[in-house]
């Protein structure tokens, strides 16, 4: 429909695959709230991060600290957050 699709991605391998897919990439995570600064205004954003074992982080720190590290970048600046 000629919408933009932005997706947050850890790695720079899948930041390729998805910018080769159509989706604009933004490489960041939401445990790092300092990389989540170039994160676009938008009209709706989709929460849907995975638990990975492998990152380190605990499933708080991905799933409750994760979500407001994401709403606080980007507040005022998106219609809704699903």
């Amino acid at each position: 429909q000629g919408h933009d699709v932005w997706a947050l991605t850890r790695s720079a391998e899948r930041a390729q695959l998805l910018s080769e897919s159509g989706i604009l990439p933004i490489q960041g995570d939401v445990c790092d709230p300092s990389s989540l600064t170039k994160l676009p205004s938008c009209d709706t954003l989709l929460y849907a991060v995975g638990f990975d074992r492998s990152s380190g982080r605990t499933q708080q720190e991905v799933s409750v600290q994760g979500v407001q590290n994401v709403i606080d970048a980007v507040t005022g600046r998106c219609g809704r957050l699903i």
